[in-house]
C-alpha cells in the first residue's frame, strides 16, 4: 500500500510574504524604470543641459516623472490602508515606500540642479 502524504499548512509568514510581494509588485515594476530615467536625468543635469532647449526638455521629463511618481505614491498610501496588519508592516512595503522617498529627494536634487546656472555661465 502506498503512504498517504499530508501537505502541511504553509506558515503564516509565508502566506504575509507572499501577499506582500504580491502587492509591490506593480508598484517596483514602475519604480525601476524610473530610476533609470531619473539616473540619465541626473547626467543630463549635471552635464549635457546647456543649451536651453536641453534643459528646458529635462525640466519637462522630470515634471513628468515626478507626477507619476507622486500618483503612485497616493495609490501605494491609499491602497495599502486596505491590507491586513500583517502584511501593511510586512518589510516589503516599507522598503517600497523607501524607494519612493529615494526617488522623489533625487528628483527633487535633478530639479535644483537643472534651476542652477552651470559653471561659467
Amino acid at each position: 500500500m502506498f503512504p498517504t502524504f499530508r501537505r502541511r499548512a504553509k506558515a503564516e509568514k509565508s502566506i504575509v510574504d507572499a501577499d506582500a510581494l504580491r502587492f509591490v509588485t506593480p508598484f517596483n515594476d514602475a519604480i525601476g524604470p524610473w530610476q533609470i530615467s531619473a539616473a540619465r536625468l541626473q547626467g543630463v543635469a549635471r552635464h549635457g543641459a546647456r543649451d536651453p532647449a536641453g534643459r528646458s526638455k529635462a525640466v519637462d521629463e522630470v515634471a513628468e516623472l515626478a507626477g507619476l511618481l507622486y500618483a503612485a505614491q497616493t495609490d501605494f498610501t491609499e491602497m495599502s490602508r486596505d491590507l491586513r496588519p500583517a502584511v501593511a508592516t510586512a518589510s516589503q512595503l516599507a522598503d517600497t515606500r523607501r524607494a519612493m522617498q529615494v526617488l522623489a529627494k533625487s528628483l527633487d536634487d535633478i530639479r535644483a540642479l537643472l534651476a542652477a546656472p552651470f559653471p561659467g555661465e
